[in-house]
Parts: structure tokens; C-alpha cells; sequence
């Protein structure tokens, strides 16, 4: 079964959502912020991962998509 995510990122929190194909499965987790400007991009790659590994186990399906909201994206050079 895939699964496909949302992800709300915030400056001191971030919401991640995790919804089978079917809508039968619905799984939601928070962690740290996705701000990299703040904590880095290392920091930021951590909590997501950690989030999205917590919401879609390895053993029951794949991530069919993702969409993501992350702040300060696109606000500089960088």
C-alpha cells in the first residue's frame, strides 16, 4: 500500500500526515522545525525523516507522493 504525505512546515513545529491511497489509513506525527535558515539543513532533513519513517513503516508500503510547505523556501540565494 502506498502512502501518500503531507508535510506543514513550521518555524517551531511541523506537521506531517500520512494517507493510504484509499483514505483508510490515516497517520499523523509533529516534530522539531523546518526552518534550515535557524537549524541548519542537516537538522531540518533529521526531523522529517524521522517523522516520515515513524508514519509509513518500511514492511507495509512505499510513499506514492509527497508535498511539502517549508518555510523561508525560495527567500534567498541559498
Amino acid at each position: 500500500m502506498d502512502y501518500y504525505i503531507g508535510i506543514d512546515g513550521g518555524g517551531t513545529k511541523t506537521a506531517v500526515v500520512a494517507v493510504s491511497g484509499d483514505a483508510t489509513d490515516i497517520r499523523k506525527a509533529k516534530t522539531g522545525s523546518a526552518s534550515w535558515r535557524e537549524h541548519g539543513i542537516d537538522t531540518v532533513i533529521g526531523n522529517l525523516r524521522e517523522a516520515v519513517d515513524e508514519l509509513v513503516p518500511r514492511a507495509r508500503g512505499g510513499i506514492g507522493g509527497i508535498a511539502l510547505g517549508l518555510p523561508c523556501y525560495g527567500e534567498s540565494a541559498e
